[in-house]
């Protein structure tokens, strides 16, 4: 097992949840690294641009 911290990571069928407690500019944990492990291409979206792509959406909708 891969450990990392104070930073985390889950993985479910197709995506990988990352927790960065001392933010990302420094962290081991990042899209390059996931890309590298797991072969794949990655993007990455923060819990503030989720938010905000949830409250569009929603606002789509009315």
């Amino acid at each position: 097992m891969l450990k990392y911290l104070p930073e985390e990571f889950h993985c479910d069928d197709q995506v990988v949840y990352f927790y960065l407690p001392d933010g990302a500019a420094n962290a081991k944990l990042s899209n390059n690294f996931f890309e590298k492990k797991l072969k794949i291409n990655a993007t990455g979206r923060n819990v503030n641009t989720v938010k905000k792509m949830l409250d569009l959406l929603a606002a789509s909708k009315n």
